[in-house]
């Protein structure tokens, strides 16, 4: 699925359930924007007088999709500092899982090392789906590749050692975010990722 504006949180969660309980009304992303993120256009009053409008195109925070999620047929949990064993025993169950990345990567240009770099320029949720041992069409050498739908509109393969760059973030703390003015300010999030399942499935989340 392709996001609009600030949607890749509620447009993987979308692709997750979808995945889980077919394409519903519910599960479309206009639906889940108008629970859990903040769109519109907000109007306050200036100091001098008039009025000033501000269009809001919100991101989507781990929480609301996780609950969301529970408020919806699924159990669903999420863990901060996690790592990529956690995704892969998930993913050989079938469970695909959506990671908050630093993303950095070129739209066509998906596997370049040199593309992997966390900027903090932006955070944005991916849903990883899959993983298969690969040649490495950069390095010749096998090595784990990790399929990616990506709420662009693309499914990507990227090898391991570049999505866990993304996934952990430039900080040593984890995700970092650029301000206004160029301040970098630590979210206190890494590796961090939302799985669910089914509420009849016993698999553990």
């Amino acid at each position: 699925q392709d996001q609009v504006g600030n949607s890749c949180g509620t447009t993987s969660l979308s692709m997750m359930l979808k995945y889980f309980q077919g394409h519903t009304l519910e599960n479309s992303v206009p639906n889940i924007d108008k629970y859990i993120r903040a769109k519109g256009t907000l109007e306050y009053a200036l100091p001098k007088g008039g009025i000033q409008s501000l269009d809001i195109d919100g991101y989507t925070a781990p929480r609301d999709l996780v609950d969301f999620a529970k408020k919806h047929g699924m159990r669903a949990g999420m863990k901060n500092h996690g790592s990529l064993s956690d995704l892969r025993a998930l993913l050989d169950k079938g469970i695909p899982s959506l990671c908050l990345t630093d993303w950095s990567f070129d739209e066509s240009d998906s596997t370049s090392a040199k593309k992997a770099n966390p900027d903090g320029q932006s955070l944005h949720w991916v849903a990883v789906i899959g993983y298969q041992s690969k040649e490495n069409p950069e390095t010749h050498k096998k090595e784990l590749i990790y399929t990616i739908a990506n709420p662009w509109g693309i499914v990507q393969e990227v090898p391991e050692k570049d999505f866990d760059k993304v996934w952990a973030g430039m900080g040593k703390t984890g995700q970092l975010l650029k301000a206004p003015g160029g301040h970098m300010i630590a979210t206190g999030m890494q590796r961090l990722f939302v799985a669910m399942v089914p509420k009849d499935e016993e698999a553990p989340i």
